[in-house]
């Protein structure tokens, strides 16, 4: 689950919380504008689902998504 937080009257900037199942938050993050916020919210979101449904060591980012074209290239679209 994520959430994205108004425009902060300080800093100007958007935070995005994203958290596990199990409600750990597993990233944080400030951003200058809400499109960004929101792809990188959707981002981690689904690389959190990932590693919840495969348990294993810890991967990074690139190893746990692939890109669009990667995705189509596999389902040989």
């Amino acid at each position: 689950m994520h959430t994205r937080s108004a425009k902060n009257k300080i800093t100007g900037k958007f935070t995005v919380v994203v958290t596990d199942w199990d409600g750990v938050e597993c990233f944080r993050g400030e951003f200058e504008n809400m499109v960004v916020a929101d792809l990188a919210a959707e981002r981690e979101e689904r690389a959190m689902t990932l590693r919840m449904q495969n348990p294993q060591p810890a991967l990074s980012l690139d190893e746990i998504l692939m890109s669009d074209d990667d995705l189509l290239r596999e389902l040989g679209a």
